[in-house]
């Protein structure tokens, strides 16, 4: 049974090309609500009046954009959407993702230390929807060049809660980081007692600072060479039984969020950090650094750390880009999900 959404109107999808490119400032000035909703009723009640006065609100605002950098010539931005009607050809697809797109990401589903019987039907759950995937156990056969491996932990914790660990090693190649945000935005959606994401798990080896507890990679980033280009996450449930379904949806949708950003990262963020894990000798100019145009201040709030001293940071602290916000693939109020086809069991 096909179980692909019908295709709809929305207001984000009207004159998509200007709100991407006004994204930052629009988001800024809280402005982003209200200039949808006026290009999706003027579109829908076909309002040919106040078309110049909206002109001139919009070079005004592309006035301030262009004296901050962030579009060089506000002629390159069309017009079109604050016209008369609906032009077709201008109104593009719902943000949803399809799962052939997934399933060209080469995804590993590997099982580490889990119950065998929660394994197996959260895959069995994502077969029937359509995921192609192969499975592993215990990090064996995840050192896969050009994949994206997702493995499912639940003996790390205990009780209800869930943690989420991207890579420990700042230079790891892949998309990982996105893929912990966007794993991290969905099982927020669906109810989980989400801890946080963070930069490796907590281990018991001695530090250069002789403690014996510090932050290390989890076994799936030690089982995958430096030299690959691989994605990689683990989600780690606690000891408290958690709903199979739950899980595989949180997953589909996380994989819609992760292709989604695939397609929008190089409009807002390009080759930087999306999680940054602080080394020993960091200063905080180290970190904004890795995040470009931002300040020490901004990682501060951005990150909720110590108010009084924005350049106090500790070995191991997961910092996020501020950046982060201006991507709709990890703003749980824009909703991206996977459209996939059921697949019929006999």
């Amino acid at each position: 049974m096909d179980k692909k959404s019908s295709f709809t109107i929305r207001p984000q999808s009207i004159n998509q090309e200007i709100l991407k490119n006004m994204k930052s400032v629009l988001k800024r000035k809280e402005m982003r609500g209200a200039i949808i909703g006026l290009a999706g009723m003027m579109a829908a009640f076909g309002m040919a009046s106040n078309v110049s006065e909206s002109i001139n609100e919009r070079n005004a605002v592309y006035e301030e954009v262009t004296n901050e950098g962030h579009i060089a010539h506000s002629a390159d931005i069309p017009l079109a959407g604050f016209g008369v009607g609906i032009d077709p050809s201008l109104v593009s697809n719902s943000p949803n993702v399809d799962v052939s797109d997934v399933n060209k990401l080469n995804l590993i589903i590997n099982d580490n230390k889990c119950s065998s019987n929660f394994f197996n039907e959260v895959c069995e759950k994502l077969q029937e929807d359509g995921l192609e995937f192969t499975t592993s156990q215990n990090c064996e056969g995840v050192d896969v060049d050009n994949s994206v491996v997702i493995s499912l932990d639940q003996l790390y914790l205990s009780g209800p809660g869930m943690q989420i660990f991207c890579p420990y090693d700042n230079e790891r190649l892949g998309e990982s980081d996105a893929l912990a945000l966007a794993m991290e935005t969905t099982f927020l959606e669906n109810g989980f007692e989400l801890d946080g994401v963070f930069a490796g798990k907590i281990g018991y080896r001695q530090s250069k600072l002789g403690s014996f507890q510090s932050r290390v990679p989890t076994a799936t980033e030690d089982a995958i060479g430096t030299d690959k280009n691989t994605t990689f996450v683990t989600a780690s449930f606690g000891t408290n039984n958690v709903e199979v379904e739950d899980v595989a949806k949180s997953i589909e949708d996380a994989l819609a969020r992760y292709v989604y950003y695939l397609r929008e990262k190089n409009d807002v963020i390009d080759r930087e950090d999306l999680i940054y894990r602080v080394e020993g000798g960091n200063t905080m100019d180290n970190v904004t650094k890795r995040f470009s145009n931002v300040s020490s201040e901004d990682v501060n709030s951005y990150n909720d750390l110590d108010k009084n001293n924005s350049n106090f940071i500790y070995i191991d602290d997961t910092l996020r880009n501020p950046h982060n916000k201006y991507l709709d693939a990890f703003d749980k109020d824009f909703a991206i999900k996977l459209d996939v086809t059921r697949v019929n069991k006999y």
